[in-house]
């Protein structure tokens, strides 16, 4: 997951702190709520090679 704006959350008793762009680590909870808040979007899918 990518965070879609700078984010800092108290969760289960540690601070979260995401900042625009960057990878999300966090239970999975956590992550449910931001994605319903509409702070983190799926990470791009990569984009498969053909070296032929």
């Amino acid at each position: 997951m990518i965070a879609t704006k700078d984010v800092a959350v108290f969760f289960n008793g540690h601070p979260y702190r995401f900042k625009k762009g960057a990878q999300v680590k966090a239970p999975d909870a956590l992550v449910r709520a931001l994605k319903e808040q509409g702070a983190v979007r799926a990470a791009a899918r990569k984009k498969e090679t053909n070296d032929d």
